[in-house]
């Protein structure tokens, strides 16, 4: 989970939805790590926009 975290730090430019296949315990760091907060739309980080389908890939068809 540590390496995924990184992962995401060293790409600036993601947000995360809640509807994201995430599990709880990930999700939460992922707030505490980047001061999320909530919006309508999920969870928002301070990175601002994303490319969902390429983050997905990285996640799960490989490590950064």
């Amino acid at each position: 989970m540590d390496q995924m975290l990184k992962c995401i730090q060293n790409h600036r430019s993601i947000r995360i939805y809640q509807d994201w296949p995430f599990e709880l315990s990930i999700r939460q760091k992922l707030m505490e790590t980047m001061n999320a907060s909530p919006t309508s739309n999920g969870l928002q980080s301070d990175f601002g926009h994303s490319d969902y389908h390429s983050y997905y890939k990285r996640r799960v068809g490989k490590s950064c």
